[in-house]
């Protein structure tokens, strides 16, 4: 395994397979494209600037795509212009949904300019859902996904965590690409994962500050109700990809 920056790269040599995960949380140029320095409260993405970013997936046979929780915020701040000169640029915050459509649209420019479509596979991952309120899966008030350790059993349960606009907005990106020749298929993963409440690392995860005595005290203040760090949820998104590649 290799890192160089925000592209991480592993070799399969007795495949002749390689996989890289390349970290652009946002799609398009932001200040939080530092893979471990991206802690920050107020989010800037330039909506029309990608190439940064998309000059690494050029080449690939197979591209997964996927941004939904980093633009889960009101609004979003829209910057016209360059990070090396701030005061040189135009900064507007924009409803999130419309800054999200903006980045989808310079992505969607993109694949259809720059990628070889009789070579290169494209997918795009759906929302992948939180579970930090036990109030809609059970009769509590209190409590997140700590201590949970069987799934929800209630039939097309989904979470307020998921927002089904901005799956609308990609699903419209994707409607207008097919249009233009570019087939870009969804690997729908979002009600599947819906019902894992207790799929989450729990508190077991990195934590980037020391945690307080008050935190020690009382586990589920700092418990991961988003991340899939445990084997089964992941594997099963996958085993989806792998299905689609070999079907």
């Amino acid at each position: 395994m290799r890192t160089n920056g925000s592209l991480t790269t592993f070799k399969a040599i007795e495949y002749n397979a390689t996989i890289e995960f390349y970290w652009a949380p946002l799609l398009v140029e932001s200040n939080s494209d530092h893979p471990v320095n991206h802690r920050l409260p107020d989010r800037i993405v330039r909506a029309q600037a990608i190439e940064k970013h998309a000059i690494h997936w050029t080449d690939a046979d197979i591209l997964v795509f996927n941004s939904y929780l980093w633009w889960r915020r009101p609004k979003m701040k829209v910057l016209w212009g360059s990070f090396e000169n701030p005061n040189e640029g135009m900064y507007k915050e924009i409803e999130m949904l419309r800054s999200y459509e903006m980045a989808l649209k310079t992505w969607s420019d993109w694949l259809e300019i720059h990628v070889n479509h009789t070579k290169t596979e494209l997918f795009f991952v759906s929302m992948s859902p939180t579970h930090f309120w036990a109030e809609e899966w059970s009769l509590t008030k209190d409590g997140n996904c700590y201590n949970e350790t069987e799934p929800i059993s209630r039939e097309h349960y989904k979470g307020r965590g998921s927002d089904p606009k901005m799956m609308n907005v990609v699903e419209k990106t994707l409607e207008q690409l097919k249009d233009r020749g570019v087939n870009v298929k969804v690997l729908n993963i979002t009600q599947l994962s819906e019902y894992r409440k207790e799929g989450h690392p729990s508190m077991y995860r990195k934590q980037w500050d020391p945690l307080t005595q008050e935190q020690i005290l009382n586990p589920a203040s700092y418990s991961d109700c988003i991340h899939w760090c445990l084997p089964g949820v992941p594997d099963t998104w996958n085993e989806l990809l792998y299905a689609y590649v070999f079907s």
